[in-house]
């Protein structure tokens, strides 16, 4: 029996996921996931295409693969397998997509830190932007916090 979505569950990537071609660029891909980018992030190949054909994608693409990123950054931070489209994304981010991140992270620092796939993306959102001052502000949420962080095994790698 071919590979088929149940009734009613169907989407643009789900043929694509599933086929053999999973491992091989395809142009087009990216914009037949448009509008469920964060679903696909979510899944073990759909983050992995993602990485894969993001930096090959036109400029329009990226941006509106990466607004959608921006949307639902918290979760997909949180998710084992789409917090790594989140750091393959964030040097890509221009400056309001970047401001839009600090802004839904400012406040949950602390939180973020103590999450297994979180802190990674905090981690990897202060190395990529060490200079950018509202990123500090971000890093100063944890003071008062080291020692909960020092013990830790997430959260000690934030503040490294």
């Amino acid at each position: 029996m071919p590979n088929m979505p149940p009734p009613g569950r169907f989407s643009p990537h789900s043929a694509f996921l599933n086929g053999s071609n999973r491992d091989k660029i395809n142009p087009n891909w990216l914009e037949t996931v448009h509008g469920c980018v964060g679903d696909v992030a979510k899944k073990s190949r759909g983050s992995r295409q993602l990485q894969l054909h993001l930096p090959n994608a036109s400029p329009t693409v990226r941006h509106l693969v990466i607004e959608e990123v921006v949307e639902e950054v918290i979760p997909l931070s949180k998710n084992v397998f789409a917090n790594f489209v989140v750091q393959a994304v964030l040097p890509m981010m221009d400056r309001m997509q970047l401001n839009n991140v600090i802004d839904v992270f400012s406040g949950k620092v602390l939180s973020m830190s103590f999450d297994p796939h979180g802190c990674r993306v905090l981690k990897s959102l202060i190395a990529f932007f060490p200079n950018v001052p509202r990123i500090l502000s971000l890093a100063e949420e944890l003071i008062g916090y080291e020692k909960n962080c020092a013990f830790d095994t997430n959260a000690v790698h934030v503040p490294q």
